[in-house]
């Protein structure tokens, strides 16, 4: 079982797991195209926890991403970077609307893939990160109240 989810378990109530990561991974599909690389390195950020009532672990988390995400676009010397955010499913309108983010209705990418709501970061114009709410430790645990927030930055398009 993914770590979070053993955390979450030990975790008491809604206290949240957050986890961040530097990891450099290998994509399996071939891209073609400038800033598209076969290896590459991302900073990853994971909070996973229990929901609160009123979508407010979705709008404090979701806000916290990309708080972080932004300011660390920003530390690698681009500064402005810009959140786009989707709605996947209507009751995430509110949570939408909460964000520092411009809205993406026609993102294609991600559905099917995040449940909710999911947003990309942009850098420069080019996109440099991708996060999004999924129901994995809702799986693993069998409980529909888990929570799971994952992003992640492209490293390599930063630098």
């Amino acid at each position: 079982m993914p770590e979070v989810a053993v955390r979450r378990t030990a975790a008491s109530g809604s206290v949240p797991v957050r986890f961040a990561a530097l990891q450099r991974v290998t994509r399996a599909q071939r891209f073609e195209g400038a800033a598209f690389f076969a290896h590459f390195t991302l900073f990853a950020l994971v909070t996973a926890g229990r929901d609160t009532g009123d979508l407010a672990f979705e709008r404090r988390h979701a806000a916290e991403h990309l708080a972080i995400l932004s300011e660390a676009v920003r530390a690698c010397g681009i500064p402005d970077p810009e959140a786009r955010v989707t709605v996947l499913d209507e009751r995430f309108e509110r949570v939408a609307a909460s964000l520092e983010a411009k809205p993406d209705p026609d993102r294609e990418s991600g559905r099917g893939y995040y449940t909710g709501l999911c947003y990309k970061i942009y850098g420069d114009g080019l996109e440099v990160g991708d996060g999004g709410f999924v129901d994995w430790t809702a799986r693993l645990l069998g409980n529909r109240k888990e929570r799971l927030l994952i992003s992640a930055l492209g490293v390599d398009r930063l630098a």
